[in-house]
């Protein structure tokens, strides 16, 4: 019995990773960028939906062009033909719309402590 459990369960695990990489979804463990009230963005881990559509208001994980900010939870602002303003701290930054890597869909909290720790 419990052989099976050992078994079934990281396989059911594998099949629904699977299965949300085909729809899209992605984790991200952001390095930068927006504060909830549950901490900031490293101490957390993002699941979001891998792709271009977003809209002004959006919360989305993007590369700012920063190796030690990136990748950066951040607002969308202004989207226009030249760029996307953003907003992952006190001030806006422009960067292309390319550099968004999807849509927040959920933040998981202290999770990224761990990360953080083990050196993800």
């Amino acid at each position: 019995m419990l052989q099976r459990k050992l078994v079934t369960y990281p396989l059911i695990a594998v099949l629904v990773i699977t299965a949300g990489f085909f729809l899209g979804l992605r984790f991200s463990h952001p390095a930068s960028g927006l504060k909830n009230a549950l901490g900031s963005a490293t101490s957390s881990v993002a699941l979001y939906r891998h792709g271009s559509s977003f809209a002004k208001g959006n919360i989305v994980i993007v590369n700012t062009g920063s190796k030690d900010l990136d990748p950066a939870l951040a607002k969308v602002s202004t989207v226009s033909k030249d760029g996307v303003d953003i907003q992952s701290g006190p001030q806006i930054q422009r960067v292309d719309a390319k550099a968004i890597q999807g849509k927040l869909l959920i933040v998981i909290p202290f999770i990224g402590t761990l990360l953080s720790v083990v050196g993800l």
